[in-house]
């Protein structure tokens, strides 16, 4: 999700900051779960079971393919693992709860859920905090069905992506 998204990207603008290049957004993407219904609660009914269902069960990676050999420099694996040690320390006995429970998915921003209007105004605030020009929309998660999909789809195309399209259009 973005909030802890932003962490990973403030890390590659200080980098491009290194290497002297611009902060163009384009240079970057982000991937991010939405589902758009007609209100906040709407969307509620209609995504809280697929975004419980995939944070709840399909996130099961073996380690050996989460950070296969050769992808990552040691300072970089040096930083993930400090991280991530900070991140389970601070939420103690949250922990296992904490990306299960629609509540907690929505507060920690892995998934994006509400009007159009409301959509369209957090993905703007995530596409300028992160610097991302091109945001990638996960339309269609855990155990969403066809139709289901179709409509969010369908939302968000006709309703979400042209508030979305004048960002960063200089």
């Amino acid at each position: 999700g973005y909030k802890i998204g932003k962490a990973t990207m403030d890390g590659f603008w200080g980098e491009m900051d290194a290497l002297g290049k611009d902060r163009n957004p384009y240079r970057a993407g982000f991937l991010q779960f939405v589902g758009v219904g007609e209100s906040r609660q709407h969307a509620m009914d209609l995504y809280a079971e697929a975004a419980e269902y995939f944070y709840g069960n399909c996130l099961h990676i073996d380690p050996r393919f989460a950070a296969p050999p050769g992808y990552a420099t040691e300072a970089t694996q040096r930083k993930g693992l400090e991280s991530q040690v900070a991140k389970a320390a601070s939420y103690a006995n949250k922990f296992n709860t904490l990306a299960r429970e629609m509540d907690a998915i929505i507060d920690n921003g892995y998934v994006i859920i509400g009007s159009a209007d409301a959509g369209a105004e957090q993905l703007h605030e995530v596409a300028t905090n992160l610097n991302v020009g091109n945001l990638m929309m996960l339309l269609q998660f855990g155990n969403m069905s066809k139709d289901l999909t179709r409509y969010n789809t369908r939302m968000f195309a006709d309703r979400v992506k042209p508030k979305l399209q004048p960002l960063f259009s200089e």
